[in-house]
């Protein structure tokens, strides 16, 4: 090979090294500082909802609303399914009808009752949660905290 065409070589070789750092290297580099700074602003993020006391970010605030519902709903489906299924075909007695379905009756009441104060209550705890006006630590001026160092021990 003549020295010209082996400069010329070393000079593509060089040059196209170059566009790969450029096009490969550089993107990856950004991107690794993009994600650092991603995670610093969420661990800032997380530090001041733990200050103030309210839930992390991207957690869901998860309260047992189902299963509020879940008593105040399907409590009394069910209560007043077995009660059909007890008086459905007895002959016995009516007195036994009657007492099942008042029982039936009570048991439902109280579910729907329950189920409704539990969701009263949920809602109640979810609505001070996300409470805006929440009080903020108090400040002290650095002349109101006495430390030892201060005072020469």
């Amino acid at each position: 090979m003549a020295p010209t065409e082996l400069s010329t070589l070393l000079l593509v070789i060089f040059a196209s090294v170059a566009v790969l750092m450029i096009v490969v290297a550089l993107p990856v580099v950004l991107s690794m500082r993009h994600a650092a700074k991603d995670r610093e602003l969420l661990h800032a993020e997380r530090l001041r909802a733990l200050e103030t006391g309210r839930p992390m970010p991207g957690e869901t605030v998860s309260h047992n609303a189902t299963g509020a519902t879940g008593v105040g709903v399907w409590v009394p489906i069910c209560v007043f399914g077995i009660a059909l299924a007890a008086t459905q075909g007895s002959v016995d007695s009516r007195a036994a009808d009657v007492a099942a379905w008042i029982s039936a009756g009570c048991v439902g009441v109280t579910g729907v009752i329950c189920g409704t104060v539990l969701t009263l209550h949920n809602a109640m705890r979810e609505g001070r949660a996300t409470d805006q006006t929440s009080p903020a630590k108090p400040h002290f001026e650095e002349a109101d905290i006495d430390t030892v160092g201060r005072r020469g021990f």
